[in-house]
């Protein structure tokens, strides 16, 4: 993904740039001379993006997506979110193994158009690996209580505690690799040994609108 920066902080680019590239060459590309298309691709966090188009139909490009924690965040409301952004892009039933799918119709008139969709497809997995936190903000405002697990990542969950105005994030990181459990355990030793005895919270990010 594209690192961009945003005043003096650096940010992740949400939006998954191989399902932009490819959604833009086809749109530049005649419907007569548009080829099928079965692609897989794999991120980093074991999500799969299937990008499926058939001959016989050149103007329809499909879009699936598989995320290992996708039944937390269904049971958390995401679907909800998905139908608000999407419409009637998000289909009914998803392609077999999948979570969620996109039927995109290529047949748009203005450039505008085409990039607005190209962004809006593009960021579907943003829109949804961004759903808890934005469910945690929401308890958080509204002093809400609570303790949310997602898990991201095998192994790796995540925990959101929401409290009046404030939200602390837990992260659990598996380290398989030897070299990087030395490295771990030296890095918590020096937190450990340096950290200010007069701190006895983590920081806490309070609420803003900008």
């Amino acid at each position: 993904q594209t690192i961009y920066k945003k005043g003096t902080m650096k940010i992740l680019k949400a939006s998954n740039e191989c399902v932009e590239h490819h959604l833009e060459k086809l749109f530049n590309t005649p419907p007569k001379e548009r080829g099928s298309v079965a692609m897989v691709i794999r991120d980093f966090d074991d999500t799969e993006f299937h990008m499926t188009m058939s001959k016989k139909e050149p103007s329809l490009f499909w879009l699936s997506i598989r995320i290992g924690c996708f039944s937390e965040l269904a049971e958390l409301g995401v679907m909800d979110k998905l139908r608000n952004i999407y419409g009637d892009l998000l289909q009914p039933e998803p392609q077999a193994g999948c979570d969620v799918t996109l039927c995109i119709n290529l047949s748009v008139e203005t450039e505008e158009q085409q990039w607005r969709i190209i962004e809006l497809v593009g960021g579907l997995k943003g829109h949804i690996m961004s759903f808890p936190i934005e469910t945690a903000w929401g308890m958080a405002k509204e002093g809400r209580t609570g303790l949310l697990k997602v898990s991201y990542r095998v192994s790796e969950p995540m925990w959101l505690a929401p409290r009046e105005n404030k939200l602390a994030g837990i992260l659990g990181i598996k380290l398989i690799d030897e070299d990087d459990k030395i490295i771990g355990r030296a890095f918590l030793q020096e937190l450990k040994d340096f950290r200010d005895p007069t701190v006895t919270m983590p920081p806490l990010a309070t609420l803003s609108e900008t």
